[in-house]
């Protein structure tokens, strides 16, 4: 057999293997479900590089996406999901967006960023986020804080000091976001006035942070985030006009969190609130009682690490809250609010 010389050849090789399976699992969901018109559900193939930790993680990932039944209406419904691999740039870092639409949707439509956590944008859990939004009508762009082409996220080695460069210079995280709502909002099929953010751990910190410095945007959504105060730094640097019209676009937060996640403290939660009243800001915050880190993916069952668990209840009712809020915030799909 090969002898593998470098640690880098032997996790090139396992996100590899992982893809593979990752692509027969889709393959086999897709051939299983002829009566639920599966290939507008799963896209076939699969974006590109590694997507899951491992296969048996992409497996129940697959199996959630399949199932979704607001995305598997989308066959009777006339409608094919349309995903798109979204270069571009930030600081002359190469970024690396996914961009999932209903292809046969005509108009402007208010559009989304999804921000990952920190396995990086590569990931079946974000594909299927992104595809039940957009089945909805949302212009869903997955954007990529990290600069991965491949699923290299999934690998600590690199994941790791790229999410701590993002946590000491809250700028550079700003920055990523300020360049994909920028990315989405020039697309022709967004209505760039009409645009949100939903992040996820890392994600929901970013979406958050974009919101108190003065993003266009009227709604972000926090799913098991980071909870902390954004630096004065930034918000002072932070154009006034733009925290006003923040406000005055009646711009919504909301912030899904688990009374259990080991990465919030109640001092973090307390002085993210005294921020967000500071600010004037329209926010909410849904506490999900005996919920871990991570409670809205069900891949996490599989995870060992203390403090991360899948909560089915708690991620029906974030996901649901989270939906009612994009409706309220962004208006009709098919024109203006």
């Amino acid at each position: 057999g090969a002898q593998w010389r470098s640690s880098a050849e032997v996790r090139a090789a396992a996100a590899l293997a992982s893809t593979a399976v990752a692509l027969a699992c889709a393959a086999a969901l897709a051939s299983s479900m002829p009566s639920m018109g599966a290939t507008a559900v799963l896209p076939n193939p699969l974006p590109p590089g590694r997507l899951a930790r491992d296969p048996q993680w992409a497996t129940v990932l697959l199996d959630a996406w399949a199932s979704d039944p607001e995305i598997a209406s989308l066959p009777q419904r006339g409608a094919e999901l349309l995903f798109e691999q979204v270069p571009y740039a930030h600081l002359e870092l190469a970024l690396h967006g996914t961009l999932v639409v209903d292809a046969t949707a005509s108009g402007s439509r208010p559009g989304v960023i999804l921000v990952h956590a920190g396995s990086g944008p590569r990931d079946l859990f974000m594909l299927w986020r992104a595809s039940a939004l957009a089945s909805r009508g949302y212009v869903c762009l997955i954007c990529d804080l990290f600069g991965d082409s491949n699923g290299a996220g999934w690998d600590a080695q690199f994941a790791r000091p790229k999410i701590d460069a993002l946590k000491a210079d809250r700028s550079l995280l700003h920055g990523r976001m300020d360049a994909a709502l920028r990315v989405l909002s020039a697309d022709a099929r967004v209505d760039g006035a009409r645009c949100a953010a939903v992040g996820w751990c890392l994600g929901g910190r970013a979406v958050l942070d974009l919101a108190r410095a003065g993003g266009d945007i009227r709604a972000a959504v926090s799913f098991h985030g980071v909870l902390d105060a954004l630096p004065a730094e930034l918000l002072e640097s932070s154009p006034t006009a733009k925290k006003k019209t923040f406000l005055q676009r009646g711009a919504r937060l909301l912030i899904c969190d688990g009374d259990l996640d080991p990465l919030n403290s109640d001092e973090a939660r307390a002085t993210t609130v005294r921020q967000f009243r500071e600010l004037g800001m329209d926010f909410e915050i849904h506490t999900y009682a005996r919920a871990a880190h991570g409670f809205t993916n069900p891949a996490q069952r599989l995870n060992a690490a203390s403090g991360f668990a899948y909560d089915p209840r708690a991620a029906a009712r974030s996901w649901e809250a989270a939906r009612t809020l994009l409706d309220e915030a962004l208006g009709p799909i098919g024109g203006p609010r």
